[in-house]
């Protein structure tokens, strides 16, 4: 989910790429926001630049 939210997918993309709901696509969503402490995906972008959280995995230098 994180994933996919850093990586700009819609709802849609989400929903599809997870093999999800968008219901549950939409609930994930918000539980990520409430954990990171952010309200729109922009946020969720900047504050795990800025604070450089993606070193370290695996996926953040994969490029796809």
């Amino acid at each position: 989910m994180l994933r996919c939210l850093l990586d700009g997918d819609t709802d849609k993309q989400v929903a599809a790429r997870l093999g999800i709901g968008p219901h549950t696509v939409n609930q994930y969503v918000k539980a990520v926001f409430r954990h990171f402490g952010c309200t729109t995906r922009a946020e969720l972008l900047a504050r795990w630049v800025r604070r450089g959280w993606g070193r370290g995995f695996a996926w953040a230098d994969d490029p796809g």
